[in-house]
């Protein structure tokens, strides 16, 4: 049972209770932020603190714009819009901070409002963010109205009645909640919708999985003016949800990059122990310091710098007549995967657009590796012989040489764990001379999947496509395509690839096409 605090004076009580409900502090989270807690006031320790600091200042105006645009699309018909906030920050920059201002303003402000707090661990969540929410509570002008328990604020049990019987407002999901999340459950992260107001918001967001991002959309189908999904995190990862927000083409989101040098009233030996430690230009330092995405994450087993600087690489002079040119298949799995041909000559897997198809049975698959054939002419053909066993005995049946490649068999190299591992590490060394399409399926197939290592010998390797879909991934398809041209190792022209009837199957073959 939580115990009553005691009660400030009625006067005092309705001056509160009368600022937090006016219109300026519902839409404005910054003014909140200044008179609810006691900057500069002797004795309490915020003593030496004018307010929050520049970029936590920015932040909380830029909500307070999005409240006035969203009332002026209402006006006009039109549905109001989430706003949608990452912020990616070296190390004691103030996240913590602005994460409770932004929680006591929406439970102080909107009565009846939900907020949402989750976090990459339960010890970061319970201990460091919500101990740090309990803290700026204490502090502020409206701690009478509300009770803390470990990862949960709501209201005063005299609060709860007075919205009740005055106000008729149902405070069942009134409150700022700590929900934890499963990877392998995501449909547990799921919750209630809320017509008042909705905020969710995650600490550390680099750590949450990809798959709890998409489910978290969910609590925005309430059409209504006050919805908010905040992220903060060192920007640890680049395989995450957090890292799509910055980076991915079709991100909505706003964004912003705090480097902790920047921050005039904190101490940075630390920060500067990472730069002379690791050098300016580490990952340490871009993670740690200057809130940047590292170039390679740390169970990344593809560096995304490495991918990118092969998607704008030019290659002169080259000649597809001095290379073996090779054709990789990777046949789609379940339904939601995609089936792919890739090409690579040598240096160059540009040149030659993949294809890539939705829905098609093997029958089909072998009509489009037959027709690439008739048209690009390869001199070797790789198939996945997992998923595409079909289609290569059907190819095989027609007169086709076909290597077939299984990714589950066990590698020629001892440091890696199966075939599919030791392909990939061919295609990562292969990168930094190679050129690839600008596609971004092709790129986050790349980087999306991490590394383990197994075994007494700490065997590297990679993570699966069913892993992959568990973190909310999509099945690297045009990836593993790629990665097939690396079965043939130095491989040369192949001047005795078998083409039987090749007329009359080209007549076949377009028939069934067309």
């Amino acid at each position: 049972m939580r115990t009553q605090k005691k009660l400030p004076p009625v006067a005092e009580i309705n001056e509160v209770q009368q600022t937090l409900f006016s219109d300026f502090m519902r839409e404005n989270p910054y003014a909140f932020t200044v008179w609810n807690f006691p900057w500069k006031q002797k004795g309490f320790r915020l003593e030496t603190q004018e307010g929050p600091r520049a970029w936590q200042k920015e932040i909380l105006l830029d909500i307070g714009v999005h409240i006035k645009r969203q009332k002026e699309r209402i006006k006009q018909g039109l549905p109001p819009e989430v706003y949608k906030l990452a912020v990616s920050s070296g190390r004691g920059v103030g996240k913590s901070a602005l994460v409770s201002w932004l929680t006591l303003w929406m439970a102080g402000c909107h009565f009846g409002s939900t907020v949402i707090v989750s976090a990459n661990t339960q010890h970061q969540l319970s201990d460091v963010t919500f101990g740090e929410i309990g803290k700026w509570l204490t502090m502020s002008n409206m701690s009478f109205m509300f009770e803390q328990t470990q990862m949960n604020i709501s209201p005063s049990d005299w609060y709860a009645d007075l919205l009740k019987k005055e106000m008729k407002i149902d405070t069942t999901h009134y409150y700022a909640q700590g929900k934890l999340w499963d990877e392998e459950n995501p449909s547990g992260f799921a919750g209630q919708h809320s017509d008042i107001g909705m905020m969710v918001i995650f600490d550390e967001a680099s750590g949450i999985p990809t798959n709890i991002w998409d489910v978290a959309q969910g609590y925005f189908s309430d059409k209504i003016l006050h919805r908010y999904f905040l992220a903060f995190s060192n920007p640890r990862s680049t395989s995450s949800g957090f890292y799509d927000c910055f980076e991915h083409p079709k991100s909505d989101w706003n964004t912003r990059k705090v480097n902790a040098l920047n921050i005039p009233d904190i101490d940075h030996a630390v920060h500067q122990s990472y730069i002379d430690k690791y050098g300016a230009d580490s990952d340490q330092a871009r993670v740690e310091v200057f809130g940047e995405f590292p170039k390679t994450g740390e169970r990344q087993f593809i560096s995304r710098s490495t991918v990118e600087e092969a998607s704008t690489r030019r290659i002169e002079n080259n000649n597809f007549k001095e290379d073996a040119l090779i054709m990789g298949v990777d046949v789609a799995r379940y339904g939601s995967d995609t089936s792919v041909i890739a090409f690579r000559a040598g240096r160059d897997a540009r040149t030659i657009p993949a294809q890539i198809y939705s829905g098609l049975d093997n029958m089909q698959i072998v009509a489009k590796v037959e027709q690439a054939i008739y048209q690009f002419n390869p001199d070797f053909i790789c198939i996945d012989g997992g998923a595409g066993a079909g289609v290569i005995d059907r190819l095989r049946e027609l007169g086709y040489k076909i290597q077939e490649v299984l990714f589950g068999s066990a590698a020629t190299e001892n440091q890696y764990f199966d075939f599919r591992t030791e392909l990939y590490a061919r295609l990562r060394d292969w990168l930094p001379g190679g050129m690839i399409p600008n596609d971004q399926d092709l790129k986050t197939g790349l980087c999306a999947p991490e590394k383990e290592l197994i075994g007494r010998e700490s065997k590297e390797k990679l993570e699966s496509k069913e892993k992959m879909k568990k973190r909310g991934i999509k099945s690297p398809d045009y990836a593993d395509a790629l990665a097939l041209t690396f079965s043939i190792k130095g491989a040369k022209k192949n001047l005795h690839t078998s083409r039987k009837g090749k007329a009359k199957r080209y007549r076949e073959v377009r028939s069934v096409l067309d």
